[in-house]
């Protein structure tokens, strides 16, 4: 299966235990709970949607998955408009990989998630092999993605 996800990729966070007033009986959260479970939704649905479109069935067995995470440029990679240009241009120091936060582990753990609750596999300890990668999209490029995330999940050995 591979797809295309749009969207802002959200990490999966970090959890909290907080104790229920009057109860004291504890609940875990997921630090940005919702920002998250709208990210998880939107890759859910569209692994669900492409599943029945290619009439894929649920993995039983181990799988392999490679996943690349684009995330939209800030405006310090670009050169501004000015005399010399009508359109901003980027610059040519400006890095291809995103080498800061979000962690890629945590990205990947959404990622594996929202594919669990679709039931694109019923575990993710199915995954035997990732290959995951950070970029800067390159929304004034034609053939560069939109920001989002690209997912390749292939049965192990073939």
């Amino acid at each position: 299966m591979n797809l295309f996800v749009p969207g802002n990729p959200v990490p999966q966070g970090s959890k909290r235990a907080l104790l229920r007033k009057g109860t004291n009986i504890p609940i875990v959260i997921d630090a940005n709970r919702i920002g998250l479970a709208h990210w998880r939704a939107q890759i859910a649905a569209y692994a669900m949607a492409q599943k029945q479109r290619i009439g894929a069935l649920t993995h039983t067995g181990p799988v392999a998955v490679r996943l690349e995470f684009w995330f939209k440029r800030p405006d310090s990679h670009f050169l501004p408009v000015n005399s010399k240009r009508t359109e901003r241009a980027l610059r040519e120091d400006a890095p291809v990989y995103l080498g800061a936060a979000p962690d890629l582990d945590k990205l990947i753990r959404a990622v594996f998630d929202a594919l669990t609750d679709a039931d694109v596999w019923h575990d993710d300890g199915q995954v035997v092999k990732v290959v995951a990668t950070k970029l800067y999209a390159n929304v004034h490029v034609p053939g560069s993605p939109s920001p989002g995330v690209i997912i390749d999940v292939r049965p192990w050995g073939i």
